[in-house]
């Protein structure tokens, strides 16, 4: 069993003298993806690799989780490409890791959980990304398999999804537990 997770980068600014792809985090952009790292190390929610697009956004939100043991690999395809190439670069993974983590941009991350994610997963989790995957979402996937040559569409169960009113909320009746 493999563990996959799916962050969209956190919330970056409207636009950039150097354009699109070095638009840097806002102030809650920086605040949610501390607060997500602090919230993965709690919960033990390590990965020990890391597949991140080079744009500047999705660098600084990478930095703010604090993942200095995994293994990090900067990956053009997931800031310029679709679904299928970034399940070709996890079906390349190496086997002997457990776990791994996709940081990129939408609507590619919305997309790949969806499809990813089998019929059986939690109807909730499932209606909670179609009402918007947000800047900061985290998607936790289980997969069924022993190497990542084998992780393929729709046979997987996507176990959770952590957005940053969960973890970075303030106190409010939609965060009272």
């Amino acid at each position: 069993m493999k563990k996959l997770y799916l962050l969209r980068h956190a919330q970056a600014q409207a636009s950039s003298t150097g354009g699109d792809l070095h638009r840097h985090l806002t102030e809650k952009g920086i605040s949610d993806a501390k607060a997500l790292g602090a919230f993965m190390k709690k919960q033990g929610l390590r990965p020990e690799k890391i597949l991140c697009s080079p744009a500047t956004r999705t660098k600084e939100t990478m930095e703010c989780l604090g993942l200095e043991d995994s293994h990090i690999e900067f990956i053009k395809d997931i800031y310029e490409s679709h679904g299928e190439s970034i399940l070709s670069h996890l079906q390349n993974t190496d086997h002997f890791y457990k776990s791994v983590i996709v940081i990129g941009h939408n609507p590619t991350l919305y997309e790949m959980v969806l499809r990813l994610s089998h019929d059986e997963s939690s109807k909730n989790f499932l209606n909670q990304i179609q009402m918007g995957y947000h800047p900061a979402t985290l998607s936790v996937l289980e997969c069924p398999v022993e190497n990542w040559s084998e992780l393929s569409f729709g046979d997987n169960a996507l176990v959770n999804i952590h957005k940053s009113d969960d973890y970075n909320g303030r106190p409010g009746p939609a965060n009272w537990h």
